[in-house]
Parts: structure tokens; C-alpha cells; sequence
């Protein structure tokens, strides 16, 4: 059932933006959103479009791995090359 208020409703978001510009002296051959379709492998770092910097990598265990940004951390856990966890140790 769909819900019903007798008065209009504000809604209000705030959410930050930021604008990048530059050129990057290394060439981005990973992102950050091609982890969610296969392990990083043997790749050490990252672009984050977000941030506008790298990520670098680092594997923990077999399937494994740790992501670092300038106090940001997150582990991503694939099994059989996929992607199943993501753990966000920093703030989003």
C-alpha cells in the first residue's frame, strides 16, 4: 500500500560536489568499478573517478584484497574470480 500524506512533503539532500581537473602523468589502465567484474589480479593500483587519484592494491590472502587512498580502506573478497564482499573500513 503505497503511503498517503495529507500535506506536501520536503525533501531536502545535501551531498557534496567536487571539480577535478588535470592531467594524470600515468596512464589509468584499472578503475576502481572494473573490480566488480573480476579480481584485480597483479594489477597494483586503481583510478578512483570519485577521488581523482589511486587506489593502490594489495593482496591479504587468496581472493583477497586491500585497498588503500589516503585514509580510506576497504577489502574486496572474490571467490572463483567474482566478486562476493565488499568490507568499507573507512567512512563512505
Amino acid at each position: 500500500m503505497p503511503l498517503y500524506l495529507p500535506f506536501p512533503v520536503r525533501l531536502a539532500r545535501r551531498q557534496h560536489q567536487r571539480v577535478l581537473r588535470g592531467t594524470k602523468a600515468q596512464p589509468i589502465t584499472y578503475t576502481v568499478p572494473d573490480q566488480f567484474f573480476g579480481e584485480p589480479g597483479r594489477r597494483s593500483r586503481a583510478y578512483a573517478e570519485y577521488f581523482g587519484n589511486f587506489f593502490s592494491f594489495s593482496p591479504t590472502t587468496p581472493g583477497a584484497y586491500r585497498a588503500e587512498r589516503a585514509g580510506h580502506e576497504d577489502e574486496y573478497l572474490y571467490t572463483y574470480g567474482q566478486l562476493v564482499t565488499i568490507i568499507k573500513k573507512s567512512p563512505l
